[in-house]
């Protein structure tokens, strides 16, 4: 029977149903503007409702006090800022007649001089101007209160979303566990890996650049205020405040608060005297903000390009408004993380390399791991420990493995669950995944006499809970060897602490990777038990340019004695070149 049909129109489907969320979101927008405010402000502050909620705090009363605190400082802002901006306005007005009658006295003669320009500028009349025009206009606030008096549209649409806001972010904050949980159920479950792992990837950069970029620009907008300030330039708050909020946007911060800052102190020290501290103040702060602020607080890991944030700006902002302007930059940090994701898969792909993944499904490794095919490198106290606990020769009953993709972790593990089996014992290996359960898999501890677990950073939080018995109940009752793997050591593991903390109880090593001249070594060894010799040209090519974990090596170096056989040709890089990148 053929599936393939059902299969399409089922992608059909997905896609119709994404389309018509793009065309919903995208006719919606006009009122989208509270929901997105709300949604995006209780991302960042569920951790700290959570974190009550563990102080047991209830959520309904931790949502109260965090909204009672950002109501308390949106306020006290209003009232502190909004009025100190208006006096620097004002004053920003009635200097602007003295600022240009400065100009017109340097610059007006150089022009006449050199072009013949003769510069007039009635300066009188537009002081003048000006004045009356702020003063029609009165403070802000007060306009903000007339027009909100008026009852027009716009201001009708301003409070309502000014009381939306609020409202959207108590449910959101309240019912943020609840939101999470519904969504989690209704994910297919043939698809629940791959999106459990791009959802865990996506909440880490929204994380790292919503919270911590906010921070950045907080900090960063205090130290120009303050820095400005200080070196005596007048308009500090404007021009730090404008530096600060742009520093989203790698050196444009710091260039428009250059050319601002520049300018103005140009025109109030006329000299270098008072324009180098500024530009002192500025290059500090562009140091600063480069090599201490955002790796502190945002990482390095977010990658979006500065052309990349420019044009999610503009395109956002002109197909869906000022909600784009608030969706554009978490929006391309999703989709940074879903363009990862499809690159990853391209290049695991065999349209992208056909042939290397034909060798890895046609020649299967020729034996199964054990600790005598296991090549140590830099690993022979480890490798001699172990062969010590299978021969009873030690007696520790736990031991944690660690390094980096690739190391030979996942080896040793089975190696000695193989040996364990070897000898008529009871043993199993665990490869870690979101859904592994290990209360399920060993509910008759007693009956283990080697339990391996590989992978430990994967488990989920049930899976977590289950391994911490498991320790327990071997350290009480149990007999059995536990041997567990991770990609770093315990205290840097992101699981219970209580679950770390057992992980470190017996013996801890790394596994060091193998060094390119340790892998090329045990690639001619390999050769020769197949009794051929491998060029070591070949070899350096293989490592730069096939996959370089050992076992996919001693694949590949399988797959190129067979296809030398078969075409009665002598080993060469071309060969092995024909051989990873040409389909046949």
């Amino acid at each position: 029977m053929d599936h393939k049909h059902p299969r399409d129109l089922h992608n059909l489907w997905w896609l119709a149903l994404a389309s018509i969320i793009g065309v919903l979101i995208y006719l919606l927008s006009p009122i989208l503007t509270p929901f997105l405010l709300a949604g995006i402000i209780a991302y960042i502050f569920n951790p700290l409702v959570t974190r009550m909620a563990i102080w047991k705090i209830s959520r309904t009363l931790g949502t109260i006090l965090v909204m009672t605190l950002l109501l308390s400082v949106f306020t006290a802002l209003i009232l502190i800022m909004v009025p100190l901006f208006e006096r620097e306005v004002s004053r920003l007005i009635e200097k602007v007649p003295a600022y240009l009658e400065a100009v017109r006295n340097s610059l007006g003669p150089w022009l006449e001089t050199q072009f013949g320009i003769s510069l007039q500028l009635d300066i009188t009349l537009l002081k003048q101007t000006l004045t009356q025009n702020w003063q029609s206009a009165g403070g802000i606030v007060a306009k903000l209160v007339t027009l909100s008096a008026s009852g027009g549209a716009a201001a009708m649409g301003f409070l309502l979303n000014l009381v939306l806001v609020p409202v959207v972010l108590f449910f959101l904050l309240r019912d943020w566990t609840q939101l999470v949980g519904f969504v989690d159920e209704i994910i297919p479950r043939h698809w629940y890996k791959q999106v459990n792992v791009l959802a865990r990837e996506i909440d880490r950069v929204l994380a790292e650049f919503l919270r911590g970029q906010l921070s950045v620009m907080l900090l960063m907008s205090i130290y120009y205020v303050m820095g400005l300030w200080l070196v005596g330039l007048e308009f500090a708050l404007p021009i730090g405040v404008i530096a600060g909020i742009l520093v989203f946007v790698p050196y444009l911060g710091m260039v428009i608060g250059l050319i601002l800052a520049t300018l103005v102190a140009l025109i109030q020290f006329q000299g270098w005297s008072g324009l180098i501290p500024v530009w002192i103040v500025l290059g500090v702060g562009q140091l600063l903000e480069n090599m201490v602020v955002t790796p502190w607080l945002v990482g390095n890991r977010i990658g979006l390009h500065p052309v990349v944030v420019i044009f999610a700006l503009l395109a956002f902002g002109q197909l869906f408004g000022f909600v784009g302007l608030l969706l554009a930059l978490p929006a391309s940090a999703v989709l940074l993380v879903w363009l990862r994701y499809v690159r990853k898969q391209y290049l695991e792909s065999t349209l992208y390399n056909s042939r290397m993944k034909q060798l890895l499904l046609d020649i299967a490794p020729s034996s199964p791991p054990t600790l005598d095919n296991f090549v140590p490198g830099c690993n022979l106290e480890l490798l001699q420990t172990l062969d010590n606990i299978l021969g009873g020769r030690e007696q520790e009953r736990f031991v944690y493995l660690w390094g980096r993709k690739g190391c030979g972790k996942s080896h040793l593990l089975q190696a000695v669950a193989e040996a364990c089996t070897q000898n008529k014992l009871n043993s199993a290996y665990i490869k870690c995944g979101i859904s592994c359960n290990i209360n399920a898999e060993f509910s008759v501890i007693s009956e283990i006499d080697c339990l391996t677990v590989d992978d430990v950073d994967h488990l989920n939080a049930s899976a977590q809970i289950g391994l911490f018995n498991l320790y327990n109940h071997i350290r009480d009752e149990g007999h059995a060897l536990m041997l567990v793997s991770g990609s770093t050591a315990p205290a840097q593991l992101t699981l219970r602490k209580d679950l770390v903390t057992r992980l470190g109880w017996g013996l801890v090593y790394q596994v060091h990777e193998l060094s390119d001249d340790e892998k090329i070594r045990a690639m001619k060894n390999h050769a020769a038990s197949r009794g051929f010799d491998l060029p070591h040209d070949v070899c350096d090519y293989l490592l730069q340019h096939g996959q370089r974990d050992l076992p996919s090596l001693m694949v590949t170096i399988d797959a190129l004695d067979l296809h030398s056989l078969t075409d009665q040709r002598q080993i060469s890089i071309s060969m092995l070149r024909e051989l990873l990148h040409t389909a046949s």
